[in-house]
């Protein structure tokens, strides 16, 4: 059963396991949005979506006008999204804006820098705070949390490889440390209801599983719930 954490007449917020797509795919795997419809009986509308091997915080709406209005927040970038991530190494700054312009190659399935004149390639920004950095036998790994700016595909992963910094768990972007999945977690949501104009704001901490639980500081993070069911 998906875990449903707020829902309201118009819209819910639901956590997506690793693994799982946020939307149907030609596999015909099981998706979020079949299990939602299944699970509430009525029509959910994707409003963003993550990677399939990223877990975390999502937003559907339950009738084509909020996702309409919902979609209008993200593309004015009213719509906030901050995630966890834990990369090999650490940064040379505490806190940082990173900008790229990134090409997605549909054949080799990845992001890579690129010059802001190639054909098809998007300007990529993000913000981050280092918040822990733990030795371990693998080296040093560094807890960040990243506010996305924009939504590249592949963004967070792409942009912090490109600077000797993969994720832990991510293979396909250079990690050599193995893990069940890239760790990256879509950690907090911010948004208006389009209903009522009131502030929404939901977080919630990574899963206490490796590498998340070697880090002392996102047990101090809590969770935080603005809004209640309405």
């Amino acid at each position: 059963m998906v875990t449903v954490l707020t829902e309201t007449r118009g819209w819910l917020i639901a956590v997506k396991p690793a693994g799982v797509a946020s939307e149907p795919e030609p596999t015909g795997d099981a998706d979020m949005t079949a299990l939602l419809r299944e699970q509430t009986g009525a029509p959910v509308y994707p409003v963003h979506r993550l990677d399939k091997p990223t877990g975390g915080l999502l937003v559907y709406a339950k009738n084509a006008g909020v996702a309409a209005k919902l979609g209008e927040q993200i593309t004015g970038g009213l719509f906030q999204k901050e995630y966890f991530a834990v990369i090999a190494g650490k940064p040379e700054k505490e806190s940082d804006t990173l900008r790229d312009f990134l090409f997605f190659d549909r054949i080799k399935g990845k992001s890579f820098p690129a010059d802001a004149s190639k054909k098809g390639a998007k300007e990529a920004v993000l913000s981050y705070t280092w918040m822990e950095t733990v030795e371990t036998d693998a080296g040093a790994l560094s807890l960040l949390r990243i506010r996305l700016e924009t939504g590249r595909t592949h963004q967070i992963r792409a942009q912090f490889s490109a600077r000797g910094l993969p994720l832990v768990g991510d293979g396909k972007y250079g990690s050599k440390i193995r893990a069940k999945t890239p760790a990256l977690w879509a950690a907090a949501l911010a948004f208006r209801d389009p209903g009522t104009g009131k502030e929404i704001r939901r977080e919630l901490p990574p899963p206490a599983e490796y590498p998340w639980h070697i880090f002392s500081s996102i047990e101090k993070t809590g969770g935080e719930d603005h809004g209640k069911n309405q």
